[in-house]
């Protein structure tokens, strides 16, 4: 099975709404603080359900393999 663009986007994604969910600072606007309120109440759930939905479909899904080769 190749790489699902749709995942790859979505991860993406995720990874933004990550960067804008950790930034906050002190002098925000009151619009910034609701968008980040917003962001912070899904973003991380959201980017370890796409992460862990497409290590479902790899080839080494296995937990001895995965942690041999580490």
């Amino acid at each position: 099975m190749g790489r699902l663009l749709t995942f790859d986007i979505a991860k993406a994604i995720c990874i933004i709404l990550v960067v804008v969910g950790h930034y906050y600072p002190d002098n925000s606007p009151g619009w910034y603080k609701n968008i980040h309120d917003i962001i912070y109440s899904f973003h991380m759930p959201l980017f370890m359900f796409a992460s862990g939905y497409i290590y479902m479909f790899t080839k080494s899904n296995r937990i001895h393999g995965f942690c041999s080769k580490k």
